[in-house]
């Protein structure tokens, strides 16, 4: 399996099982703050490969973390610009249209 591949991978379980998890109150308390610095890094980065497919998912899934979930879906559509039938980024859509209500 492509490494990338495989770190999407776990990334998208990691997220499924964030977001079934029985209660915000129960689980586990995100760092927040680590989120928001892993994003900072990851525009870094953006800004000197706008085309890599990996940036994009990660940075959409640590927008989802913060709940920023229309800063999510943005960047998960730009993953599907790039890679038309990565599922991952397919599904991150449907999580964050559904988080949003």
């Amino acid at each position: 399996m492509n490494p990338a591949k495989a770190l999407k991978l776990l990334y998208i379980i990691f997220f499924a099982g964030f977001t079934f998890s029985p209660s915000v109150s129960q689980a586990k308390e995100p760092d927040l703050n680590l989120y928001r610095s892993n994003i900072q890094q990851l525009k870094k980065n953006l800004s000197s490969s706008p085309h890599d497919p990996n940036l994009h998912f990660n940075l959409a899934n640590n927008f989802w973390k913060l709940g920023q979930y229309r800063d999510a879906i943005t960047h998960y559509k730009s993953t599907l610009k790039i890679q038309p039938f990565d599922s991952e980024a397919h599904t991150g859509i449907g999580f964050a249209y559904g988080k949003m209500g």
